[in-house]
Protein backbone atom coordinates (compact mmCIF):
# COMPACT_ATOMS: atom_id res chain seq x y z
CA UNK A 1 0.00 0.00 0.00
CA UNK A 2 2.67 2.26 0.67
CA UNK A 3 3.69 2.26 -2.95
CA UNK A 4 0.53 2.52 -4.49
CA UNK A 5 -1.64 4.86 -2.58
CA UNK A 6 1.43 7.63 -3.67
CA UNK A 7 0.46 6.84 -7.21
CA UNK A 8 -3.23 7.10 -7.27
CA UNK A 9 -3.69 9.95 -5.32
CA UNK A 10 -1.42 12.16 -7.69
CA UNK A 11 -3.52 10.50 -10.85
CA UNK A 12 -6.14 12.23 -8.77
CA UNK A 13 -4.83 15.41 -7.37
CA UNK A 14 -2.06 16.25 -10.16
CA UNK A 15 -2.83 19.31 -11.97
CA UNK A 16 -1.46 17.93 -15.57
CA UNK A 17 -1.48 14.36 -16.03
CA UNK A 18 -1.34 14.32 -19.72
CA UNK A 19 0.16 16.47 -22.47
CA UNK A 20 -2.74 17.05 -24.35
CA UNK A 21 -5.27 17.97 -21.90
CA UNK A 22 -8.31 18.73 -24.84
CA UNK A 23 -7.35 15.53 -26.51
CA UNK A 24 -6.56 12.39 -23.61
CA UNK A 25 -9.68 12.13 -21.62
CA UNK A 26 -7.76 12.40 -18.30
CA UNK A 27 -10.70 12.92 -16.39
CA UNK A 28 -11.65 9.34 -16.89
CA UNK A 29 -8.09 8.58 -15.37
CA UNK A 30 -8.99 10.67 -12.50
CA UNK A 31 -12.49 8.86 -11.77
CA UNK A 32 -10.76 5.75 -11.63
CA UNK A 33 -8.01 6.67 -9.47
CA UNK A 34 -10.55 8.09 -7.17
CA UNK A 35 -12.90 5.01 -6.97
CA UNK A 36 -10.09 2.48 -6.76
CA UNK A 37 -8.75 5.16 -3.64
CA UNK A 38 -11.94 4.54 -2.24
CA UNK A 39 -11.80 0.60 -2.88
CA UNK A 40 -8.59 0.94 -1.18
CA UNK A 41 -9.59 2.68 2.21
CA UNK A 42 -12.52 0.37 2.22
CA UNK A 43 -11.12 -2.70 2.15
CA UNK A 44 -7.54 -1.97 3.80
CA UNK A 45 -8.21 0.04 6.74
CA UNK A 46 -7.79 -1.26 9.79
CA UNK A 47 -7.60 0.52 12.94
CA UNK A 48 -3.54 -0.35 12.95
CA UNK A 49 -3.07 1.35 9.72
CA UNK A 50 -5.41 4.34 9.59
CA UNK A 51 -5.60 4.58 5.92
CA UNK A 52 -8.79 6.42 5.57
CA UNK A 53 -8.05 8.82 8.09
CA UNK A 54 -4.78 9.36 6.45
CA UNK A 55 -5.71 9.56 3.21
CA UNK A 56 -8.67 11.86 3.73
CA UNK A 57 -6.14 13.81 5.56
CA UNK A 58 -3.88 14.18 2.64
CA UNK A 59 -6.70 15.01 0.19
CA UNK A 60 -7.72 17.85 2.85
CA UNK A 61 -4.55 19.01 3.10
CA UNK A 62 -3.85 19.42 -0.30
CA UNK A 63 -7.40 21.30 -0.57
CA UNK A 64 -6.11 23.39 1.66
CA UNK A 65 -2.85 24.51 0.14
CA UNK A 66 -4.51 24.61 -3.05
CA UNK A 67 -7.02 27.25 -2.23
CA UNK A 68 -5.05 30.04 0.07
Amino acid sequence: LHELIPSVATCIVSRQLCMRPDMDNHWALRDFASRLMGQICRNFNTSTNNVQTRTTRMFSQALTKNSQ
